[in-house]
């Protein structure tokens, strides 16, 4: 047999080189972002510093949907009310029963909460600080509650669970628009842009659909999974809550199952990039903390003292312009009128990254931030 020229085993080299670099680079960079977790698995709420995970605390309690409420306060949904956690050591506040089978709790304003509540039928009751009904809306459409979030225009988006459609309710409970998704719709915001953003639940897909409720992009796709190492050992079983972060990537929880015993499943913590395109960012979940998540809000730099409000698409201070009237409505200007929507000004140059269309930022004299419209639009 002939010895193997040099040229031979340069080539077989550097093939082997060239697979490694490409294994490489089918995993993305490890997580970073400090985090506040639902894990569902486990019954408990964590906060974590991924980039340094001594960093941290749990809490034992019921969870499902979160938020920053302002003075150090995290919200919790804990199954019939809500409770208020100091967000820095995980020590309880409060807690406020409000009655029913509680899914989602979210603030518009410090006046007042929602609460999401399944039931025959499922209704979304705002109640006041002591748990005291204020009004309740009864939801015409089939309906398992989850994640509900309000829109700027003062209508609700609501996942029809088993329907696999995405359900738009206006406050008295009348469908105004909806969407087929397929799987079971957890969570979804409306984009500045009019798009609207859904997590599909056992669709285990990022679903955008525009204003007519045509599905313009889904990720990830099959296409995205063949082949894929990241994809393999991600297992991609059940999308909960999401966040869209500041530069427009979209942080979301990836559920591997109910009850403990789920952490070594999957990757349960994945960042896609805003065009929903590549995943930038995953964690590996300790399988010694965590069970299985279902929620995330990624705080990172968020200043704790401010409640905070994904109402506009991104999560943002409420004290800048997040409006629940007439943001996505007409206002009169110079230039006739023009539909526009209110959003944090230091967001502009990405308000409309998700649909790939450039925007305008606009000055609106007697608010401080800015309104921006989308181009041809």
């Amino acid at each position: 047999m002939n010895k193997p020229t040099y040229l031979a085993v340069l080539l077989a080299c550097s093939g082997i080189f060239a697979f490694h670099r490409t294994a490489f680079a089918q995993m993305p960079p490890i997580m970073t972002h400090k985090v506040i977790l639902a894990d569902e698995g486990n019954g408990k709420v964590h906060s974590i510093n991924l980039a340094n995970p001594s960093e941290r605390w749990s809490i034992t309690t019921a969870n499902r949907d979160m938020q920053l409420i302002g003075n150090d306060r995290l919200m919790v949904s804990v199954g019939d009310g809500y409770a208020e956690y100091n967000v820095k050591t995980g020590a309880l506040i409060k807690k406020v029963p409000t009655g029913g089978t509680v899914q989602s709790a979210f603030r518009l304003t410090s006046k007042s909460t929602f609460i999401g509540t399944d039931g025959n039928p499922a209704s979304i009751t705002e109640v006041d600080s002591a748990g005291k009904q204020i009004r309740k809306i009864i939801l015409g459409v089939n309906a398992s509650i989850r994640v509900v979030r309000a829109t700027p225009a003062r209508t609700f988006l609501v996942g029809g669970k088993a329907a696999g459609i995405l359900y738009e309710c206006d406050s008295t409970g009348t469908i105004k628009w909806e969407a087929q998704v397929g799987g079971e719709p957890y969570m979804a915001l409306r984009l500045p842009n009019g798009n609207t953003l859904i997590s599909t639940g056992y669709g285990a897909q990022m679903a955008l659909v525009d204003s007519k409720a045509q599905v313009l992009k889904r990720f990830p796709a099959p296409a995205d999974l063949n082949g894929s190492d990241f994809w393999t050992q991600a297992k991609p079983n059940f999308f909960a809550g999401f966040q869209v972060l500041k530069n427009g990537n979209i942080v979301v929880s990836n559920w591997e199952g109910h009850g403990g015993g789920n952490g070594g499943k999957g990757f349960q913590l994945i960042e896609f990039d805003g065009g929903l395109t590549k995943v930038v960012s995953y964690w590996k979940q300790d399988p010694a903390l965590v069970s299985s998540l279902h929620g995330v809000l990624v705080i990172d730099s968020l200043d704790t003292k401010n409640m905070h409000s994904d109402v506009n698409g991104i999560l943002a201070p409420v004290n800048l312009p997040v409006s629940i009237e007439g943001a996505s409505g007409k206002r009169a200007s110079g230039h006739g009128s023009r539909k526009d929507s209110a959003v944090p000004v230091e967001f502009p140059e990405r308000a409309f990254g998700i649909s790939g269309r450039r925007i305008s930022a606009l000055p609106f004299h007697g608010a401080s931030g800015l309104y921006v419209r989308e181009a041809g639009r």
